[in-house]
């Protein structure tokens, strides 16, 4: 079992107004997928207002651990400090 402590950025901070990361807990080794899985199903235990457009702003968005943007194909094997970015336009 490993714990990831989920920092969420930009379009997500309406869905988790307290400044304090999400802790999810998955079996080890756990794909990108199953995350972004696991944080949709906390946000919307958390936040009525989350639905399907929360989904998908999930699916859309790179996760990051805190040096590098990870790969659609990564594993993570330990527990860690992610954050989730969501897709941002503009100049």
């Amino acid at each position: 079992m490993i714990e990831i402590e989920m920092s969420l950025f930009g379009a997500f901070r309406k869905f988790h107004s307290s400044k304090t990361p999400i802790a999810l807990k998955l079996d080890s080794p756990a794909t990108i997928d199953q995350v972004k899985i696991a944080l949709s199903n906390r946000l919307k235990e958390m936040n009525a207002d989350f639905g399907s457009n929360g989904e998908q702003l999930v699916k859309d968005s790179a996760l990051a651990s805190e040096s590098d943007v990870l790969l659609p194909n990564a594993i993570i094997a330990e527990s860690c400090k992610l954050a989730i970015l969501p897709p941002v336009c503009g100049g």
